[in-house]
């Protein structure tokens, strides 16, 4: 069962996680549990300190009424509990920069406000995000090889799957990313190279194109493109082509 934690110093903020949280749970019927709910941020660590070390959903607000804040928690949950998701919870939203530059990789920044709804929509998504993501690491996959990766989208982390992955391309912004999805598309910042690291199914076949040769559909020699299982088409160069017949292990393509 996978442990579920809250931070929050506002009594009434708490009840509220609490409850949507807990009724989540319940209605959906998930293998997780709303272990602790509290004000103190040593409550958290001494718990972790002695549990049985499943990762965890961490909801931790950041600015608190106590010698340590949110930030440093965070710091000291991804050290006991590495594969666990923080979520940071905050009224201001310009603090995300500064989670940022901590390096804590967080699932998601959630600014509070009066919208109740919105609330919980960001709250349920960060549940199914965290349920994927130890569903494709308890079936032992490696990093290289789980069935989702992770892109942040300014203030929030988007758990992308493989399967819905067709290729990657270069923005006319500078240093950010197209991702083209089957049925959508997603601009984030980062570079190719950084996409190259990601999985061995990555291949670059441009300079500025990076496709998954998993979807590729059929190679159409006359354009120098590549038909996606999706219909969606990308460029490749002669170099990309050599590489993606090695990767592919395949000597000669059906034209289009």
């Amino acid at each position: 069962m996978l442990p579920v934690f809250i931070l929050e110093d506002d009594p009434r903020q708490r009840t509220v996680l609490d409850a949507i949280i807990n009724n989540y749970i319940l209605i959906e019927d998930l293998d997780m549990k709303l272990i602790l709910s509290t004000d103190k941020p040593q409550d958290v660590l001494d718990h972790l300190e002695k549990d049985d070390k499943k990762p965890g959903l961490y909801f931790l607000d950041v600015e608190l009424n106590d010698d340590m804040d949110g930030i440093t928690l965070g710091k000291k949950i991804r050290k006991l509990d590495p594969s666990g998701s923080i979520v940071f919870i905050t009224s201001h939203g310009d603090l995300a920069m500064t989670i940022f530059k901590h390096k804590i990789e967080a699932l998601d920044y959630i600014v509070k406000d009066r919208d109740l709804d919105a609330l919980k929509v960001r709250i349920i998504e960060c549940i199914q995000a965290f349920q994927m993501l130890q569903t494709s690491l308890n079936k032992g996959q490696s990093p290289q090889s789980q069935r989702f990766f992770k892109v942040h989208v300014g203030k929030k982390t988007h758990l992308i799957s493989f399967d819905e992955t067709m290729f990657f391309q270069n923005s006319d912004t500078p240093n950010r990313i197209d991702l083209h999805l089957e049925n959508r598309r997603i601009q984030f910042r980062g570079t190719l190279k950084e996409i190259l690291t990601i999985a061995p199914t990555f291949i670059q076949v441009h300079r500025s194109v990076v496709v998954n040769r998993l979807k590729i559909k059929a190679i159409d020699l006359e354009k120098s493109e590549l038909e996606m299982i999706n219909g969606a088409r990308c460029i490749y160069s002669t170099r990309g082509l050599r590489e993606l017949k090695k990767a592919m292990s395949i000597e000669a393509y059906n034209k289009i």
